[in-house]
């Protein structure tokens, strides 16, 4: 239950803004949806929003705050890639950027997976399928070992990656190694989707796709040599990756029960 903004009416179909997204639905099945109740607000001289001026401080405020944060993450960003003399290899540019490209990836599924809308997420899942993500996430095979999404895996692995690469680029072999763990996955990944979900989540092979670049960007850059023998980095790595694990599954719960909650309450204004 819950308000649409209807914003053209014709005879076949209705056309409506829900949760900020524009749909149309066919006129028979938004009849049967529709409770009958209407809500018209006209204006007149004196029509303004309640507290505006506070509400646009506010907006700015949340802009400035998303601007700062990102011109933050930018020059820190092109600061580490130059100081560490990482612009200096073809091989580290790439491995960047498609770190950056599976991050962006993965925090969609993370968004899918607690029920955050994304029209950008939406526009990506339905490239391969329509609803296919959203239907690959309700599985149980979605879960490693039943505990962690495969989403927080991604996410904590991209942003864990590019971290270390950006502050630590001595590790880079371990980097490497690490990948290479990670790629048996992308062919059980890919087999589940095919043959026993029987839906693709476009999302998910795109981030399947950006591990095997990352390998033969590895590969290239001829980063696979000196592992051996392991030293303690490797494991510090390895830890680094199960404690932003760790964090991101504790912390994901607790935005979907304050989404949850918000719906709810939603609910309880509609029907009052």
């Amino acid at each position: 239950a819950g308000f649409v903004i209807v914003t053209d009416v014709d005879k076949n179909a209705i056309s409506y803004i829900t949760q900020g997204v524009s749909e149309t639905m066919p006129l028979g099945e938004f009849q049967k949806a529709w409770s009958g109740n209407v809500l018209m607000a006209y204006p007149n001289e004196k029509s303004i929003e309640p507290d505006y001026a506070i509400h646009t401080r506010d907006r700015f405020i949340t802009k400035a705050k998303t601007g700062v944060l990102i011109a933050g993450a930018v020059a820190l960003t092109v600061y580490l890639f130059i100081a560490n003399g990482l612009y200096l290899s073809v091989s580290t540019w790439l491995i960047a950027a498609i770190d950056i490209l599976g991050l962006w990836l993965t925090y969609m599924l993370v968004q899918k997976s607690v029920r955050i809308k994304n029209s950008a997420a939406d526009k990506v899942c339905g490239v391969l399928q329509a609803g296919g993500c959203d239907n690959v996430l309700e599985m149980k095979a979605s879960k490693f070992f039943g505990i962690f999404g495969w989403s927080e895996v991604g996410f904590s692995y991209f942003s864990v990656s590019l971290l270390t690469l950006l502050m630590f680029p001595r590790w880079i072999c371990y980097l490497a190694l690490c990948n290479a763990c990670c790629l048996p996955f992308t062919f059980w990944s890919i087999w589940y989707q095919k043959f026993r979900a029987k839906v693709w989540c476009t999302l998910c092979v795109s981030v399947q796709a950006s591990l095997w670049l990352l390998f033969f960007c590895y590969l290239g850059g001829g980063w696979f040599k000196g592992i051996l023998p392991l030293r303690i980095e490797f494991f510090v790595l390895g830890l680094t990756y199960l404690t932003v694990l760790l964090g991101l599954n504790r912390l994901l719960p607790l935005i979907d029960k304050s989404d949850s909650h918000d719906d709810g309450d939603a609910d309880n204004i509609h029907h009052n």
